[in-house]
């Protein structure tokens, strides 16, 4: 805890959190296995969550549980798509890009498309889907200007000729952090 202390900077009750969140891994069942993390814009709860996702990675590893393994994985979900890409992002600031991120390729970071599993790909055809993404990746390239998106575009469409789809399905299972957008 003190490590992600300090590398995170946290505040007092950010670090309340954490010794709640090794609570309740370290200790099952001593208290009740949610915490609710509010605050107002720019109090540090990305960061928060940030440092709560590598710590709980590094228990994960630490106690040995295998990647696919239910106990094992993190979903990274909110009601809108900036706040999981923030998340996303974040830890991809840390270096940490082990995760995929389901959800419409247009409503999407430009940084984290490289990660991103198209909603549709839950379809059975996937030459389909790749077809799909790759034509809706091209749309949004040719109506950006701005370079650095352009350059993470660039980069989704290579990794989706590369790959496809149809990997980053088949990799969904073994992916510790998943990121999906709420609808209601």
């Amino acid at each position: 805890i003190s490590g992600s202390r300090d590398h995170f900077n946290l505040n007092a009750e950010q670090v309340q959190v954490l010794h709640q969140l090794a609570g309740v891994v370290f200790n099952p069942g001593s208290q009740p296995p949610i915490i609710l993390l509010h605050g107002v814009f720019g109090s540090g709860k990305s960061t928060l969550l940030v440092s709560v996702i590598l710590f709980l990675l590094r228990m994960f590893e630490l106690a040995g549980v295998a990647a696919d393994a239910p106990q094992g994985r993190i979903l990274v979900s909110a009601a809108t798509n900036v706040a999981v890409d923030t998340i996303l992002m974040r830890l991809l600031e840390t270096g940490y890009d082990e995760f995929i991120r389901i959800g419409c390729l247009k409503k999407i970071a430009k940084p984290v498309l490289k990660y991103t599993l198209k909603e549709s790909a839950t379809s059975d055809n996937d030459d389909k889907v790749d077809g799909e993404a790759l034509k809706e990746l091209n749309s949004i390239l040719r109506t950006t200007k701005d370079q650095a998106e352009i350059v993470h575009l660039r980069e989704a469409i290579s990794d989706c000729n590369a790959k496809g789809m149809k990997e980053r399905k088949r990799d969904l299972s073994k992916r510790r952090v998943v990121g999906v957008t709420c609808h209601s």
